[in-house]
């Protein structure tokens, strides 16, 4: 006859360890809860560049225009015919009324949070001036979107959602789209009237 299976006792500490673990780890989530909470908010405002987009929107397509938000300003990419950045800053949720597009103001998004300090946010935008040049801009390939998503990649680790820019993904792979779309959004839109956030000194070039 085959002897009955015995519970192994468990040591006293065993309870005591897994319950000190067990509240390290719930102070640890709180601790980091109340980190981020602490840091600045990341937002990505979005505007419809089209009236059909109220249609297309629903299915996850339209045409938009975008802008990061951070500390109390919005960061966007607009073009002009010069070799340097095409970054600019402005209040937020108002490029309806600064740049003279047609675009309206559709939502914001939380996108995440942010460790940097309001003047790293300020370097970092210079510093991707140096890659948003706003001779560079491109509808398709190089576009408003293209940078909100690599602003906010680098201020909190997280992307806009895809179908902020995916008009100009189809629109790459199958060029004849473009031939569907209105004359005025094949036009890069122009903020030469804005202050780009990184202007070359023109006294350096004499």
């Amino acid at each position: 006859m085959s002897a009955k299976p015995t519970a192994i006792p468990l040591k006293k500490g065993n309870g005591e360890n897994l319950e000190d673990f067990m509240r390290t780890v719930a102070d640890e989530f709180e601790a980091r809860e109340q980190r981020m909470s602490q840091c600045p908010d990341v937002y990505l405002n979005v505007y419809d560049m089209l009236a059909v987009n109220t249609y297309v929107y629903p299915v996850g397509l339209g045409a938009y225009h975008t802008g990061v938000e951070v500390y109390g300003r919005e960061y966007a990419y607009g073009c002009h015919p010069y070799s340097y950045s095409g970054i600019y800053d402005m209040e937020p949720r108002q490029a309806d009324e600064i740049t003279g597009q047609q675009v309206r103001f559709r939502e914001a998004i939380l996108i995440g949070h942010t460790h940097f300090s309001s003047e790293e946010v300020k370097g970092l935008v210079v510093l991707l001036g140096r890659d948003y040049n706003g001779c560079d801009y491109t509808i398709l390939h190089r576009n408003c979107n293209h940078f909100s998503s690599d602003f906010c990649q680098r201020l909190c680790g997280a992307t806009p959602p895809r179908w902020i820019n995916r008009l100009a993904q189809i629109a790459s792979w199958m060029p004849f789209v473009l031939n569907c779309l209105p004359p005025q959004l094949l036009s890069s839109p122009s903020h030469s009237h804005l202050s780009p956030t990184d202007v070359p000194d023109k006294k350096s070039d004499s």
